[in-house]
């Protein structure tokens, strides 16, 4: 069965979106921040997660900041980076895309 992991601080998003793939069959984890989210990735290295959807703006370890430390750890997994909004930004990250 497909892993999935939910990174998310919005309970009400991360439910949604944690439901929505329930529905679809798919297994699902969920964490509140980057922190979290990457001691679960850190904890399933014998059957890795097969993906990763993340929100970008939380607070602590970020969503820019968890797939810069994915990419050095854990290259092959893939990530969907998503937003629901922003109340202010740490970095101008488009700018640097």
């Amino acid at each position: 069965m497909t892993a999935i992991l939910v990174i998310d601080d919005d309970d009400d998003m991360r439910d949604f979106i944690s439901m929505t793939l329930l529905r679809a069959g798919y297994e699902v984890q969920t964490e509140t921040d980057g922190e979290r989210g990457m001691a679960a990735v850190k904890a399933r290295l014998d059957t890795p997660f097969d993906l990763i959807i993340s929100d970008i703006f939380m607070p602590g370890k970020d969503g820019i900041e968890l797939l810069g430390s994915l990419r050095q750890l854990y290259p092959k997994i893939p990530v969907i980076a998503v937003t629901g909004g922003f109340t202010g930004v740490k970095k101008p990250y488009a700018d640097s895309m």
